[in-house]
């Protein structure tokens, strides 16, 4: 299994949810809020969904407080 790690911009509160990739990053924007780390897990459901992987391939690696994040995916 191979784990590949991307560079993440988290926009949480937008209008609606979105993943985009961009030339060095992803740009994830979640409807939910910060508050009680709903929008990391909605993010994690949306890229689990986007690179076609289980929730449980994908997890925030730095920035679990921060827009900016490093997320892991595991891949087979």
């Amino acid at each position: 299994m191979s784990e590949k790690h991307i560079r993440v911009l988290v926009e949480a509160g937008s209008k609606h949810d979105e993943v985009s990739a961009l030339s060095t990053h992803f740009l994830v924007k979640v409807k939910e809020s910060p508050a009680g780390n709903q929008a990391n897990r909605k993010v994690v459901g949306l890229l689990a969904t986007y690179f076609n992987v289980p929730t449980n391939a994908v997890h925030i690696v730095s920035g679990h407080h921060a827009s900016r994040k490093t997320i892991a995916i595991k891949r087979a």
